[in-house]
């Protein structure tokens, strides 16, 4: 009884930054003790942990390394592994521990986009429409043997999925809407048109842009609405450098973002913060990729490809793994981006590095100094 008294004050006064995830355990405890707590206010803080493009680096230390750092949620960009179904695997194992909300990447479907490309496989003309996909639907995969190992895929990682649908996680509260599933950037919706429409029933961008604007408008008022996507939008930039830029062929240069993409994107509100992978950090050519930035919609668009996402610990000991760390904050004026920082960790959840990649404080400050820097210059002339 003292126990159970002494964690019920606790529970009453505890401070709003505690995490989120740690309140709901002790939560369970004081339910099973039959304590009766005051229910919890809604979160005003998020830390979503993004794994940016795995390409077969994801294994049972990334999952405890993971869920040691305790983020509120775990979102995953896609391309594991050339359509192995180990690292979806290993993903499935989180759900049910933790919040998952995971899409496929051009690289998941490898071998099977290309076959459908070049026409070498039949398929059954779309019997439904875009509209009728349900949130995280799965594809109408084939009964054939080139299909395996993208329906094992898919059926490993369904909790999860939000490829052209959403996952709600009331509890936090957060809204996770996905784009298009499969995404290999630039104009592939188009180079991959048989695919998209004969297993999804989706018949270009604007179709493709329909079903991911509905899952947003369809999100819980009041949740953080999120958009988690393989490869990001267009009309990001067309350096080479810049979050989407093409850096190959020809010296590079080209916006290579998802038309569809930036069409849904542009049809609604409430997104703050566009989370995708895709377009690697390292530059064919040298250089390196920026990784975050502020659209000209006020969104922060944050890219989680940073490859690769392994590295040997400078003891020797160990292998550190890197997430993408996206913090939301809650104001009477909504949900928002507070921060974005890449962090190198061990299995045990030890951070051997942070390196700060974004935060609306320093955008701020950047600000103030613009525009008094401009102030100077006008006393000046």
């Amino acid at each position: 009884p003292l126990l159970a008294s002494a964690l019920a004050m606790w529970w009453s006064g505890r401070e709003q930054s505690c995490s989120n995830r740690l309140l709901r355990r002790l939560s369970s405890v004081l339910a099973a003790l039959g304590v009766r707590s005051t229910p919890a206010a809604p979160p005003r803080r998020l830390r979503l942990a993004v794994v940016g493009d795995c390409h077969g680096q994801y294994n049972e230390d990334d999952n405890a390394a993971l869920l040691a750092l305790v983020p509120d949620a775990a979102l995953f960009v896609g391309d594991y592994d050339n359509e192995a179904a180990d690292i979806p695997r290993t993903i499935a194992k989180l759900h049910g521990a933790l919040p998952v909300a995971s899409i496929m990447g051009n690289h998941d479907a490898w071998y099977l986009s290309k076959l459908i490309a070049r026409e070498r496989m039949a398929l059954d003309s779309a019997s439904s429409s875009a509209s009728s996909l349900a949130p995280g639907a799965q594809p109408r995969l084939g009964e054939s043997a080139e299909f395996e190992s993208v329906r094992q895929q898919h059926s490993l990682l369904a909790p999860s999925n939000v490829g052209w649908g959403r996952r709600d996680f009331e509890a936090l509260p957060l809204s996770v809407v996905g784009g298009r599933p499969l995404s290999s950037g630039g104009a592939s919706l188009e180079r991959h048109a048989r695919m998209y429409s004969s297993l999804w029933g989706v018949r270009g961008a604007e179709e493709s842009a329909a079903v991911i604007a509905k899952h947003v408008r369809a999100a819980p008022p009041g949740a953080a609405t999120v958009m988690l996507a393989h490869n990001g939008p267009s009309g990001l930039g067309s350096a080479r450098d810049d979050i989407c830029g093409k850096d190959w062929g020809g010296g590079g240069g080209g916006d290579w973002g998802d038309e569809d993409l930036r069409l849904a994107l542009s049809d609604v509100t409430g997104v703050p913060v566009v989370i995708f992978g895709h377009m690697h950090d390292r530059l064919q050519g040298g250089g390196q990729r920026s990784m975050v930035c502020r659209g000209a919609d006020g969104r922060l668009y944050v890219n989680g490809a940073r490859v690769p996402r392994w590295r040997t610990a400078p003891s020797g000991c160990g292998v550190e793994r890197l997430f993408t760390m996206v913090d939301l904050e809650q104001s009477s004026g909504g949900w928002a981006a507070a921060r974005v920082e890449q962090v190198w960790a061990l299995p045990d959840g030890r951070v051997t590095e942070r390196e700060p990649l974004w935060s609306v404080d320093d955008e701020v400050e950047q600000i103030r100094q613009s525009r008094s820097q401009d102030k100077r210059e006008q006393n000046v002339a």
